[in-house]
């Protein structure tokens, strides 16, 4: 749990040191408040997120989904659900569909600028 928390930490300071608009800076912050909340929580949080469905093994869908248990911003939701995809694709790991969800989130390039920092930054 602290691991993630000093990474996340981190991801911040690097966030705060890039030169992005506010509207690139608010949905990357939001994704990155909870993009790893699913490898946290203390054991009768883990336990209630099971019991809920929530999918901690796969952690961006669990995220995802405890995301959505507290807050109601689609997008948000959808960057956190899809975040590492892009990357995963990159790799050869996933196919691309599993990030068909982005089509038409945003206009294209708020879209990519957002991409590039969730996906090259952290």
């Amino acid at each position: 749990k602290r691991a993630v928390f000093e990474y996340v930490k981190r991801c911040f300071e690097v966030l705060d040191s890039m030169n992005v608009n506010d509207e690139v800076y608010h949905y990357v912050s939001e994704t990155l408040k909870w993009m790893d909340v699913a490898k946290c929580g203390n054991k009768a949080d883990r336990k209630r997120w099971i019991k809920a469905g929530y999918n901690l093994k796969v952690h961006n869908l669990g995220s995802a989904s405890i995301y959505k248990e507290y807050e109601s911003d689609e997008k948000v939701y959808t960057l956190i659900k899809t975040h590492g995809l892009i990357g995963q694709h990159i790799q050869g790991e996933v196919n691309l569909k599993n990030s068909q969800d982005l089509v038409g989130l945003f206009p294209s390039p708020l879209l990519k600028e957002i991409l590039i920092v969730l996906n090259n930054a952290f």
